[in-house]
């Protein structure tokens, strides 16, 4: 019995060098998301605004077939901290993107992974996509901060949306928030047992084409876009959360007559920067274990001013989304959603590449996550776009998409 133990522990000793001879690293966890994308769009003739104010017709896209990938490291020196140094590559350029209007790029019908992880005119670039440390402060409160912080993973969450089974419209609110990257840092704490509170200034510093303003010596950390982000959250059980968000952002000239682009206030004619108010109220709701319910509502409003500092009018902009979600729907870990939303409403004086011709553009999408296995997922996709860019006389846009998810 004792050689047979001896014999044991040496072959667990073996294993155990084998293991330490070939893992990454001891303090360092890697994963990875990858994603492709078939996807397809159709409609007549598409007009849309350019941000001269002048209305062209879109032309027809053809089919495309793209990759994504996302790899993480997660290292943590203590064990309760964390260190995320996320790299991205992709080529991705959706077919909706050819209907939209000037400053809606990577908004309306495009899968949220669908997308170039660089700059669409450099696709298969290696960027970083995230550089953020957390750790905790006080007793139970966490702070995060970093060069590039990833906006989505702090505010305006939903249980049921996920980066492969949405679109840049119904991630998160369309009025949130101008850097969806960002240096700066997030402060989180709990309130009690019920309650949570998070505060956030982002400098925006995108992997995309910007000047990057936070690390633009010409805009720094306080100058050019950002935002000042503080979200209350109230859970009063582990099916409902309910969320209100205010954001409060600082919008700079992208280089040409837009402002914002794909931040909060897309295509505006003139002007060279912007202060918007944006409030949020989101919630998500598990009914039972096969069935939950989603929404959020946004308002806005944003003063545009010249280069003389003269204000150039005012917008007011609505959102909405409201949705369901069916967990494990024929089989475990699958789930289906139907979303339904307004993205965009304008109104005010303000000259805007979305107004179209006063119409109201509505998004219907329909998404079903099918695992495959424990790494893989199939999610095929279905939006419909109504009175695309705000113009009641633009026919329906059909969007069709089918990802593959790889994970480990």
């Amino acid at each position: 019995e004792l050689a047979t133990l001896r014999g044991r522990v040496d072959a667990l000793d073996a294993k155990v060098t084998k293991l330490d001879a070939q893992q990454f690293s001891t303090t360092t966890k890697l994963s990875c998301l990858a994603f492709f994308n078939v996807t397809g769009a159709t409609a007549g003739n598409v007009q849309a605004q350019t941000n001269t104010g002048a209305t062209v017709t879109r032309t027809a896209p053809n089919t495309t077939f793209s990759g994504l990938v996302w790899l993480t490291l997660n290292t943590s020196f203590t064990g309760k901290d964390s260190l995320i140094t996320q790299l991205a590559v992709g080529n991705g350029n959706s077919p909706a993107n050819q209907y939209v209007s000037d400053g809606f790029f990577n908004s309306t019908g495009v899968p949220f992974t669908d997308q170039s992880a660089s700059a669409p005119t450099a696709p298969n670039a290696f960027v970083l996509r995230e550089l953020s440390y957390t750790f905790p402060v006080f007793e139970k409160a966490v702070l995060a901060v970093g060069p590039r912080l990833n906006f989505y993973k702090y505010f305006d969450g939903n249980r049921f949306i996920y980066p492969w089974n949405s679109t840049f419209n119904s991630i998160n609110s369309s009025l949130l928030n101008v850097s969806k990257r960002g240096a700066g840092a997030v402060f989180m704490t709990p309130l009690g047992n019920q309650f949570d509170f998070k505060v956030g200034y982002l400098s925006e510093s995108y992997e995309f084409a910007n000047t990057g303003s936070a690390a633009n010596p010409s805009k720094g950390l306080f100058s050019g876009s950002n935002s000042l982000t503080a979200e209350l959250g109230f859970k009063p059980s582990d099916a409902f959360k309910f969320r209100l968000i205010y954001s409060r952002s600082n919008i700079d000239s992208n280089g040409s007559p837009t402002i914002g682009g794909a931040g909060f206030l897309p295509g505006t004619f003139t002007g060279t920067s912007a202060q918007s108010d944006v409030f949020v109220a989101n919630f998500d709701w598990l009914v039972s274990k096969g069935f939950g319910l989603f929404g959020r509502y946004g308002y806005g409003t944003a003063n545009v001013n010249s280069g003389a500092g003269i204000s150039l009018g005012r917008a007011i902009i609505n959102t909405f989304q409201v949705g369901a979600a069916f967990p494990d729907l024929f089989k475990e870990g699958a789930q289906g959603m139907i979303s339904f939303g307004m993205p965009f409403k304008f109104s005010g004086l303000l000259p805007i590449a979305g107004n179209g011709d006063g119409g109201t553009q509505y998004d219907l999408e329909i998404s079903y996550v099918y695992p495959i296995s424990k790494n893989i997922s199939l999610v095929p996709s279905f939006y419909t776009i109504f009175s695309p860019n705000n113009f009641s006389s633009n026919p329906t846009i059909f969007v069709g998409n089918l990802q593959a998810v790889f994970s480990f």
